[in-house]
């Protein structure tokens, strides 16, 4: 979302502003289901990527 290529609390903080937008396109790269919403379903994908980057 912050385009540094990792996943971390800029990111998540870029997310909450967008929480629950619908209607704006990939809303910042928060729609990360394609849905056209930021709702729970993007927090598990964006949680997926978040701790998938803990094991580096």
């Amino acid at each position: 979302m912050d385009n540094d290529y990792d996943v971390d609390m800029d990111d998540f903080a870029i997310f909450a502003l967008y929480w629950g937008a619908s209607g704006c396109g990939d809303c910042a790269g928060t729609d990360l289901i394609d849905d056209d919403i930021v709702d729970m379903l993007d927090v598990v994908e964006f949680t997926f990527w978040w701790l998938e980057g803990a094991d580096n």
